[in-house]
């Protein structure tokens, strides 16, 4: 009778250890935090939850959807917040705005290569670090003859420059 009174206290621990584990994988907790809520080893609660896992526990791959959904809606939320934010201070995009700051950055670069009668050599004198930053902001268009792009020439138009010669 003794051993049946504590196996049943065992099963009522395990029905809540589980429920404490559920509870603070949809809470987006670590290990380690759940495992002190429970008042066991790290080790044991990762036992217990690759057991649940054996076993096909719908309950656990509810708990870690909910996790994930609750990770990639504050991502994405944050992200979305600042970007729309920004767009109504400057009415620009993020990315806009930065192709802006890098061509007004390069100006000086990208007019010698404009007023030069051979853009692709004055290309070929920058140095390989300005060519680069160049090519991976947009401004350069790296093909088998490299060249200003064409976003990079309007931005540089619409601003005004008089001593731009687009070709």
């Amino acid at each position: 009778m003794v051993r049946q009174a504590n196996a049943v206290i065992t099963m009522m621990d395990t029905s809540t250890r589980r429920q404490v584990i559920l509870r603070g994988i949809s809470q987006n907790l670590n290990y380690t935090e759940i495992a002190i809520q429970l008042g066991v080893k790290r080790g044991d609660l990762i036992n217990d939850i690759k057991a649940m896992r054996r076993s096909g526990d719908p309950e656990l791959r509810d708990a870690q959807r909910v996790r994930q959904a609750k990770e990639s809606g504050d991502n994405k939320s944050v992200s979305n917040n600042r970007d729309e934010r920004f767009l109504s201070m400057t009415g620009l995009t993020i990315n806009e705005k930065s192709f802006q700051n890098m061509v007004e950055f390069f100006k000086p670069e990208i007019m010698a290569i404009l007023n030069s009668r051979d853009p692709e050599a004055a290309i070929r004198k920058l140095s390989g670090s300005t060519r680069r930053a160049m090519i991976n902001n947009g401004i350069l268009i790296k093909r088998t003859k490299p060249d200003i792009s064409q976003q990079a020439r309007d931005h540089l138009s619409d601003r005004g420059n008089s001593d731009v010669t687009l070709t």
